[in-house]
């Protein structure tokens, strides 16, 4: 690729065209717009920053003569505005994530269940001792695929009348199983 390496960047130097530049300047325009099209769903399940952050990187890292001047603005503006997008996707997944943690502290305090320990055994056999405060605690820092299952089974054993409690043991099981270690 024809650019620059600025210590950290992985781009090398070498002799562009203008419109080579301009090409790059407008994969990142293109990639941008690209997710534009996408609903709020699919733009928050998108990998937003995975998608745009490789061009904004080589769009950095571009040597443009000064005499381009329109060029290095285009560059500037463009930049600008794919790191925006990326600044908007983290808000709307941000929200997404205190929304989750805001849910389950008003479902925690409606059951008001108590807390309860048991002693695990891992897939060794050693036995562990682990309450329902850590497996809270594991929950509220889970990724949010796995927090909206565990909110599903949640809204379900709730419909059903059922302990909320059961299924917190079962979620450490799990964590003794995943981590093997006293918790």
């Amino acid at each position: 690729m024809p650019l620059r390496n600025q210590g950290h960047s992985k781009y090398k130097v070498m002799n562009m065209k203008i419109s080579e530049i301009r090409e790059i300047i407008d994969l990142l325009n293109w990639t941008r717009n690209d997710l534009n099209g996408a609903t709020n769903e699919e733009f928050k399940r998108i990998d937003v920053p995975g998608r745009l952050q490789p061009w904004i990187d080589k769009c950095k890292a571009l040597v443009i003569d000064p005499r381009f001047g329109r060029d290095i603005t285009r560059r500037q503006e463009t930049i600008q505005r794919a790191e925006g997008m990326i600044t908007v996707w983290k808000t709307q997944n941000k929200e997404q994530q205190i929304s989750f943690k805001t849910w389950f502290k008003t479902f925690l305090e409606e059951k008001n269940a108590p807390t309860v320990s048991w002693f695990l055994l891992d897939k060794e056999g050693t036995s562990h001792f682990i309450d329902t405060d850590v497996v809270i605690e594991f929950v509220k820092g889970c990724d949010q695929e796995t927090q909206k299952k565990i909110k599903s089974d949640l809204v379900m054993i709730d419909f059903k009348n059922g302990d909320i409690n059961h299924y917190f043991k079962f979620l450490a099981q799990g964590i003794v199983n995943l981590y093997g270690m006293e918790v």
